[in-house]
């Protein structure tokens, strides 16, 4: 399977409009709940959905400076998908994992 920066790049964008959309969406509505059982799922569906995202966003954000780091040891640049090269650390900042930095 051929990877893309597009693949990462779409999939990050993913990971942090849950994080910063939806998790706020889940926990608002939650608060206009009147039973304790409906505002209880919510509020449990929207940090789970915080902690899954934040925890895959920065699992492969390690990753990307892992590989990133080494094909610049290597002098190389990846080769992930040839029409659209770009440098290691450019790679890193495209998909935003400066975030984490």
């Amino acid at each position: 399977m051929k990877l893309t920066i597009d693949k990462f790049q779409k999939s990050q964008q993913v990971r942090l409009l849950d994080i910063f959309v939806l998790t706020p969406a889940l926990l608002w509505v939650a608060s206009r709940q009147k039973g304790q059982l409906e505002r209880s799922i919510l509020i449990s569906t929207a940090l789970l959905t915080a902690a899954y995202n934040y925890r895959n966003y920065a699992r492969v954000c390690a990753e990307t400076r892992r590989v990133a780091g080494e094909f610049a040891d290597l002098g190389e640049k990846p080769s992930w998908d040839r029409s659209r090269l770009v440098e290691p650390r450019d790679f890193e900042s495209f998909i935003g994992c400066e975030i984490l930095s």
